[in-house]
């Protein structure tokens, strides 16, 4: 799924959202309306607008390793990893922050299911 775009030195870039990521923001939302009406909602719209912060400034955000970085959302305990190419931000996960860890120096996601 391609959603969004962003510029970089007047460059546009699309951002690349693969289904999985897509279906870990829907499980999170789900997840959160069972908790408590609507607050789903508020993550699926902090989610977006994370999203967006990483189109406006797709190489301000923590770097993990290499180009993959880490743009953490302010109210809850996710954030999505992606990689910025030259043509397109590739949405690598949506992961809580509580459960990943980094192997230094590769992309491989270890995603731990604690809880």
């Amino acid at each position: 799924m391609r959603n969004g775009s962003s510029r970089i030195l007047g460059r546009r870039f699309e951002t690349n959202i693969p289904a999985a990521c897509a279906r870990e923001l829907i499980e999170a939302v789900q997840y959160y309306n069972a908790q408590r009406i609507r607050i789903g909602d508020e993550f699926r719209d902090e989610a977006w607008e994370t999203l967006r912060r990483i189109n406006d400034f797709p190489l301000a955000w923590h770097p993990l390793g290499g180009s993959i970085r880490r743009c953490q959302m302010q109210r809850f305990p996710y954030g999505p990893i992606y990689e910025p190419t030259d043509v397109e931000i590739i949405i690598i996960a949506v992961v809580n922050a509580g459960r990943i860890a980094i192997r230094q120096g590769t992309k491989s996601l270890l995603l731990g299911r604690s809880g």
